[in-house]
């Protein structure tokens, strides 16, 4: 079939080849269309189109023809052949643009890892409908038609960008005062109440009852978990808003734009969304290092300032490390009873008494106050009145 060249069609490839090894044997178009045809009427023509690369896609026995009458072989053409075979067909072409206009209102990573996943599923797909290898059974994948991977594609997206939401909603009701006495367990039951009770909404749309019933018996479950009476209430109605919310702007049924992507889903990828008690406990670590850091370079600060008065520089190794030891005990107390004064003291006494040499220990108590006092702030640096329950688990 003749028809307009392409560039990179295998027509046109083939035919420059063709060209290449018919100068090569010394002959002309007419020599060779009459080696091909004896009587070679009209035959020059044709030579001179598959030369061309008018014919997208030539015959096989034509080329045949032409290699045998030039004395080659496909030897001659066959990295050509080898190079159009590996190329991707139009269809998978097609259907990736497809999925890559999907998906392009995704975050960056998010929309990269889905492509690539698309491409290995349809290679896969394409693989398994090939003769397996011998003593391995054969597994067959759907091949999916191109608006199925769309689909695909669409749904992956719609999905973390819905889980996002519901962590976020989790995270902001579980990150208030009134949760610090939770434990790390009570929030971790807490937060996969809240997605177990998304899930159910979900699955349920437009069943009243069979919803219902779900939900009765979820609560029958969550009445021998042995949380706090008012806590699962509270994370019931975080999880009811945001649904009621999506409901009401269609976001359960539409494919998130590009304005829907804030801030919060830049680094949103393939993998499992951070849950909601997972990203505060980082955060509480996170704390409890910076805050540890603070009280060290504290620390380091007050001894730096006792340091002129009591020339640790000119003690003896033993002499040294007990004062040193004895102003870090100081340091724990006073940092930990900061808020209770008479405990601190009372405390501070029994140090000095277990000292072993307590005149000396009173002394330098004495000097230890006006430094730590001078630091206190910085050592205190937004810790408040005490750690969470979680945090104080993490401490341990």
């Amino acid at each position: 079939m003749k028809q307009k060249p392409s560039e990179s069609g295998i027509g046109v490839l083939v035919g420059r080849r063709l060209r290449e090894i018919r100068k090569a044997a010394g002959l002309s178009l007419r020599s060779v269309s009459r080696r091909m045809a004896p009587k070679g009427k009209g035959y020059q023509n044709v030579l001179l189109w598959l030369e061309q690369g008018r014919y997208a896609s030539p015959s096989i026995v034509l080329i045949a023809d032409f290699l045998r009458a030039c004395r080659a072989k496909f030897a001659d053409i066959a990295d050509l052949l080898e190079e159009y075979v590996g190329r991707i067909p139009k269809s998978e072409m097609a259907a990736r643009q497809l999925v890559a206009e999907a998906t392009e209102a995704a975050p960056e990573g998010l929309k990269q890892e889905i492509r690539e996943m698309d491409k290995r599923r349809a290679e896969a797909a394409g693989a398994s409908a090939s003769a397996p290898e011998p003593g391995k059974p054969k597994r067959v994948r759907k091949v999916l038609s191109p608006q199925e991977r769309v689909e695909q594609a669409r749904r992956m997206i719609a999905r973390r960008w819905r889980r996002v939401q519901l962590e976020e909603a989790l995270y902001q009701a579980i990150r208030t005062p009134e949760a610090g006495n939770l434990t790390a367990e009570h929030l971790a039951a807490l937060c996969d109440l809240g997605r177990r009770r998304f899930q159910i909404l979900a699955r349920t749309r437009g069943r009243p009852r069979t919803r219902q019933k779900q939900l009765e018996k979820e609560a029958k479950r969550i009445g021998g978990l042995k949380l706090p009476e008012n806590w699962p209430p509270a994370i019931g109605d975080v999880v009811d808003s945001l649904f009621a919310e999506m409901e009401r702007t269609g976001a359960l049924d539409r494919l998130p734009s590009a304005d829907d992507f804030g801030p919060a889903f830049k680094g949103l990828k393939l993998k499992p969304v951070l849950g909601a008690e997972k990203r505060l406990r980082e955060e509480q670590r996170e704390r409890l290092r910076r805050r540890g850091q603070q009280q060290a370079a504290a620390q380091a600060m007050v001894i730096a300032a006792l340091d002129p008065e009591l020339q640790f520089a000119r003690m003896t190794n033993r002499e040294r490390h007990w004062h040193l030891e004895l102003l870090r005990e100081m340091f724990d107390l006073s940092l930990r009873y900061d808020s209770d004064p008479e405990e601190r003291d009372r405390r501070s006494r029994q140090l000095i008494a277990a000292s072993g040499r307590p005149e000396l220990a009173q002394a330098l108590y004495e000097r230890f106050l006006p430094a730590f006092q001078k630091f206190r702030a910085m050592a205190l640096g937004g810790r408040g009145q005490g750690l969470t329950a979680a945090e104080s688990g993490l401490r341990r």
